[in-house]
């Protein structure tokens, strides 16, 4: 119903980091792109689309900064929970967050007392807070985002695929600096979208029952870690022939191309902005 469908079942068990971490030393954020011997790559909406199947056509998720009082209302008025339970949750975790592990007991105190709307906003929470608004912590999610779901009804004209774009690219550009230690955002995501165009790089193995009915980075399965070291030697040595620029033709008829994946100007998540420049990275669109 919400358009998240893709996102249950999506997540590698297993993340190769000395994959990702080549990669992410090649990320520019000036440019919210890749650069490669070969030029620019990046992921973009369509990539977002195929590999995860969120939306790309709604509309921006507008919700604005919390403080402290208004992440505790927003707790009491979207999962009906006492005001003090909610100021010591958020003490706890020392800043706008809750604990994955205190959303599960909410949804099956929810679901105990049938009222499932409640529960409804505490699932869909942890599922985001799980996948494309994965934090370092592994354990917590920003209140920030249930509101996303205060009205369920515009809940799936949320464009999520930008959603979940802007949340990566603002992740990636955080973490190409050599002073952070960690990736935050949604991993599967980027390795996913690095198994799909670099056949020749990482340990990777096909899906057996992959079907075209899910999200296309089910097809790969992570066999075990890349050595770093391997990865930014076959970067520096990477020719155009080796890359799969246009992989998705026989997804067209589960996700067709949205002709809005060319927006080239600001996606936006909250008060977060991100450039998506697509006249940089046409051959991945199948242009010269």
């Amino acid at each position: 119903m919400f358009g998240l469908g893709g996102l249950l079942h999506a997540s590698y068990e297993n993340l190769d980091r000395g994959l990702l971490c080549a990669f992410v030393e090649r990320w520019h954020a000036e440019t919210n792109n890749f650069h490669l011997p070969i030029g620019e790559m990046t992921i973009t909406l369509d990539y977002v689309s195929n590999l995860l199947h969120l939306l790309i056509v709604d509309h921006f998720y507008t919700q604005e900064t919390l403080n402290a009082d208004s992440v505790k209302d927003l707790l009491v008025k979207s999962l009906c929970v006492d005001r003090g339970v909610a100021s010591e949750e958020t003490r706890h975790c020392r800043r706008a967050h809750v604990r994955l592990s205190w959303l599960r007991d909410v949804y099956e105190d929810a679901c105990s007392r049938r009222q499932w709307t409640l529960a409804t906003r505490a699932y869909l929470l942890h599922l985001v807070g799980c996948t494309i608004f994965a934090d370092k912590s592994a354990t917590l999610v920003s209140v920030f985002y249930l509101g996303f779901f205060v009205d369920l009804r515009l809940t799936r004209e949320c464009s999520w695929a930008t959603t979940a774009l802007t949340h990566m690219y603002e992740q990636l550009g955080d973490c190409s600096y050599a002073s952070t230690k960690q990736l935050a955002g949604y991993a599967t995501l980027l390795q996913g979208r690095i198994y799909e165009h670099f056949s020749s790089i990482g340990m990777r193995r096909m899906q057996a029952l992959y079907s075209e009915d899910q999200p296309q980075c089910r097809m790969y399965d992570a066999r075990k870690v890349t050595s770093n070291f391997l990865v930014r030697l076959q970067l520096d040595t990477l020719i155009t022939t080796s890359i799969r620029f246009c992989s998705y033709n026989e997804h067209r008829e589960e996700r067709p191309f949205e002709w809005i994946s060319l927006f080239s100007s600001y996606l936006r998540l909250g008060n977060w902005t991100q450039l998506n420049m697509s006249e940089r990275i046409l051959r991945q669109y199948g242009y010269t």
